[in-house]
């Protein structure tokens, strides 16, 4: 869907329109149509994951919105698009990551637009998250027939619903964003995916839920994970009583869970007295910590060496003498982690919380059930 998506926005120009009133090409021609590249410009930036042409895109956009400003100024500011050009500087901070620029600029245009409404909407959204979603929903909703076909303002009212975990009315919200197929409608489709992912984990504890939306997971919220909501240690064939070394988690709220998986054999890579529970896991700790289920619930010790002689790699960013090849060699070979279409596995990236559902998922079910 996302593919099918992108290709409609990069042919076809009218869906660099965003549907709100202040984005229609009227009033002061010269500046209209240089806020339209703007806009054009980041909402294209905003739906691909090329980073150099990403920076281009937004250089384009700043470059537009500058020209924009300067004629009204030229114009001693009679155009009365003075407000729509802070709005479309606002988006275009808010675009690049930087919040703080973007609510500035949002607070000195107009408050009573659909426009800003609904961008100030997606600011606050972006901030606060769950603490802000039902707000957003009330306000967005108060507008009533006039975000009947504003794609933004269903890509934020979706959003909100996504935080307060209504997956249904999210859902619905990102579906009326791809038929009005104006603007947005790869974030869209993404969210879409992402969603369709949550439902097949069929989790929904507390923690579960949270971590849904966790940009990264630490090493206690892993050790939770494990033992109180997958309850992986009911799966071990191997029975270990190993001694607690570590000095630094007696204040973690998990330290008990902690010490439990330790002992058990889970956590085997951390050597000395320090478990580190605030560390962020990556990508290749958590090859290592399905290597060490994967020896525990097959009660086969080999499970740790069996690729450690290997000679053809197939992960191009590791070595084959690298200390933890033999896990990211296991991951793969059992399809619970997969490499890039470039071979790549990015062991250092941290994992974010929907990637660990799914993995962790997937392990028990290729290691225990062998599915």
């Amino acid at each position: 869907m996302i593919k099918n998506v992108l290709i409609l926005i990069i042919t076809t120009s009218t869906l660099y329109t965003i549907s709100c009133s202040s984005f229609q090409m009227s009033g002061k021609s010269g500046i209209v149509k240089l806020l339209y590249k703007a806009k054009r410009n980041i909402i294209t930036a905003e739906s691909i994951e090329d980073i150099s042409r990403q920076k281009k895109l937004f250089s384009n956009a700043l470059h537009f919105i500058n020209q924009a400003k300067a004629l009204s100024v030229k114009m001693k500011k009679r155009s009365g698009l003075e407000y729509d050009i802070l709005t479309v500087f606002a988006f275009y901070y808010f675009s690049v990551g930087d919040l703080t620029k973007a609510e500035e600029f949002i607070n000195k245009s107009a408050g009573d637009s659909v426009d800003n409404i609904v961008l100030e909407s997606r600011i606050k959204l972006t901030r606060k998250g769950k603490l802000m979603a039902s707000k957003v929903i009330d306000k967005i909703k108060g507008l009533k027939n006039k975000i009947a076909r504003h794609s933004m303002g269903h890509l934020t009212l979706g959003d909100a619903y996504f935080y307060n975990f209504n997956y249904t009315s999210a859902k619905n919200h990102y579906t009326k964003v791809l038929q009005i197929g104006k603007a947005h409608q790869v974030l869209a489709a993404e969210r879409i995916e992402l969603i369709q992912k949550i439902e097949k984990i069929k989790l929904r504890s507390a923690l579960a839920q949270k971590l849904i939306l966790s940009k990264n997971i630490k090493r206690q919220d892993i050790a939770h994970l494990f033992f109180s909501i997958l309850k992986i240690h009911r799966f071990f064939r191997i029975r270990n009583n190993n001694p607690i070394p570590f000095k630094d988690h007696f204040s973690s709220p998990y330290k008990k869970e902690i010490d439990t998986l330790y002992a058990k054999g889970m956590f085997s890579y951390i050597k000395g007295d320090k478990f580190d529970p605030l560390k962020i896991i990556t990508r290749g700790e958590l090859a290592k910590l399905i290597e060490d289920f994967t020896v525990l619930a097959t009660g086969n010790i080999d499970n740790r060496n069996r690729y450690k002689r290997s000679k053809k790699n197939e992960i191009n960013d590791i070595s084959t003498s690298d200390s933890y090849y033999n896990a990211y060699k296991l991951v793969t070979k059992r399809k619970i982690m997969n490499v890039t279409l470039s071979g790549y596995l990015k062991p250092k990236e941290p994992i974010n919380g929907l990637d660990t559902l799914l993995i962790t998922k997937r392990m028990i079910r290729r290691i225990v059930f062998k599915r």
